[in-house]
């Protein structure tokens, strides 16, 4: 009996002394698992600013080739502004020489008109 409470003691003994190495073990798994946690948490992050640098540069692209083409607009617009301004001219011009013609002939035919009146009476 006295050799089965010393087993017993020194079991017990080592029960208590295996509860650090125990605590010890699952602090370290859990510091581990933390760390996986952690790295994995690292990449995805890294992954999620990859993309997102990459959404950043591809709307700079859009923006720029945006831009390109409202300067092509504008430059177009420009073009044709000054087109319609010379055919304003050139009509102006036309109406001119057009009023011109009508203002030569009027007397004339007035004349012409004044004959063919003056024949038939």
């Amino acid at each position: 009996a006295a050799l089965l409470v010393g087993v017993a003691a020194v079991s017990a003994d080592s029960v208590e002394s295996a509860k650090p190495v125990a605590v010890a073990v699952t602090d370290s798994l859990d510091s581990e698992a933390a760390a996986t946690k952690a790295e994995a948490d690292l990449v995805a992050a890294k992954a999620d600013l990859a993309a997102a640098e990459a959404a950043i540069t591809a709307a700079k692209a859009e923006f720029d080739t945006a831009q390109a083409d409202l300067a092509t607009a504008e430059a177009t617009i420009a073009e044709l502004e000054q087109k319609m301004a010379e055919l304003e001219s050139k009509i102006q011009e036309k109406q001119k020489e057009l009023e011109d013609i009508i203002r030569k002939q009027g007397p004339a035919h007035a004349a012409i008109g004044g004959r063919n009146g003056d024949a038939d009476a």
